[in-house]
Parts: structure tokens; C-alpha cells; sequence
């Protein structure tokens, strides 16, 4: 008798984080910040947006937002 081939084990979709999982719910508000970098919450969106990551980062020491609670992203310019 033939041995049968052992199955590989079902891995898990990767766990979305909830930055992208931010983003890719809200296609229209990134469409709105084509070519410009941006600074995204993940329960309160965009929350910085400018030319430059350093007009970026600026508007968040200003609002006093900690740098574990902002994904910088640079939005393509399609």
C-alpha cells in the first residue's frame, strides 16, 4: 500500500494591522492626498498630511501625537 502525502498545515492569513486596515477602508480619503505624505491613526484616520515628512512630523510633535500611534505614508501620485 501507497503512503499517503501528509498534508501541509493551513497557515492563517496574516493579521491585518490597523493602519492598513485603516487605509484600505478608506480608499476616497487617501485619494484626496495623492502625492503628499501623510500621517494615519488607526481609529482616527489622517491626521497630518504636507509635502514633506518634515511638515508631517512637525504637525504631530505639535499635537503632542506619540510616535507609536502614527504610521507615516507616502500617498502615490497616480
Amino acid at each position: 500500500m501507497a503512503s499517503s502525502p501528509t498534508a501541509a498545515p493551513r497557515e492563517s492569513p496574516p493579521t491585518q494591522d490597523p493602519w492598513h486596515a485603516w487605509m484600505d477602508a478608506h480608499p476616497e480619503e487617501l485619494a484626496k492626498h495623492r502625492g503628499e505624505r501623510i500621517a494615519v491613526h488607526p481609529t482616527r484616520g489622517i491626521i497630518a498630511s504636507g509635502p514633506t515628512l518634515t511638515v508631517v512630523c512637525a504637525a504631530l510633535d505639535a499635537a503632542g501625537v506619540p510616535d507609536d500611534e502614527a504610521l507615516l505614508v507616502v500617498v502615490p501620485d497616480l
